[in-house]
């Protein structure tokens, strides 16, 4: 499985499946703070991938740095963990989305922060085997590193989660997000006000209306006490999103009831 410094051994319960995580090194800690800023992050990315092809950080632990996905461009593959050449991503087109394939080779010539929108991304090596992702959208940020190495890090305040392939299985969320996110194409595809709503929405947004969704949802069962991992994670984050950021979590209620989803308290 793919590396992640903090959320990688799942498991299902009650036939529901929620994430669950290991504590960070104490090394690993103010590295991963250093996440957080505008500036100087690439130094923190550069010791986290020292010697991996990619690193999932903080999949489902958002609040403190948010979620990133740290990628390692070399110009001579190492053979050792995972290469990847191109990332791939759902990108604005106008007033909708279309998916765009990077070459990490030519991200160097090029290094200005990119949008990603919600959906699927994809690392692909040189010999086509992919590694995939799911997120709700976030900021690609590139660094030069020296003349074999560019570091790409998408960095979202809401989660990213493996979405399987050739070095990792699927996270425990990605079945959640990817059921939420296919109600939501079903909405791009026939509704032309949706398609543009959707392709403008900010990530936090289209987070706080996945967890106001799923409450709505699983509120019945939860009210019996049939709490289970992924109940429990919901609890804490839906609380956290609905009292620490208000503004966004009522955009959150917005965005579903503009998009035909209902709505939730």
């Amino acid at each position: 499985m793919g590396p992640d410094r903090r959320a990688r051994d799942h498991r299902a319960m009650h036939d529901t499946i929620a994430p669950s995580h290991r504590a960070p090194e104490p090394d690993e800690v103010a590295v991963i703070q250093e996440l957080g800023r505008a500036e100087g992050w690439q130094a923190s990315a550069r010791t986290l991938l020292a010697d991996l092809g990619f690193s999932l950080i903080d999949s489902d632990r958002p609040a403190a740095v948010g979620s990133h996905l740290l990628v390692a461009f070399r110009g001579t593959p190492t053979l050792r963990h995972y290469d990847p050449e191109q990332v791939g991503f759902y990108a604005p087109a106008e007033a909708r989305s279309a998916f765009a394939l990077l070459e990490g080779s030519k991200l160097a010539g090029d290094p200005r922060t990119r949008t990603v929108l919600w959906g699927h991304v994809h690392l692909v090596d040189r010999l086509a085997v992919e590694n995939r992702f799911l997120t709700f959208g976030g900021d690609l940020r590139i660094a030069v590193d020296g003349p074999d190495l560019t570091i790409a890090d998408l960095a979202s305040p809401a989660p990213i989660v493996r979405w399987g392939g050739h070095s990792q299985g699927a996270d425990a969320l990605a079945g959640e997000i990817g059921e939420f996110f296919g109600r939501l194409i079903a909405r791009v595809d026939f509704d032309a006000d949706a398609r543009v709503l959707l392709a403008s929405v900010a990530p936090a947004d289209l987070y706080a209306a996945f967890l106001a969704d799923a409450g709505r949802r699983l509120d019945p069962i939860l009210s019996r006490g049939a709490i289970d991992a992924f109940g429990t994670w919901l609890i804490g984050e839906r609380h956290r999103v609905r009292e620490q950021h208000a503004a966004t979590w009522n955009s959150g209620l917005d965005l579903l009831r503009r998009v035909g989803l209902g709505a939730a308290a």
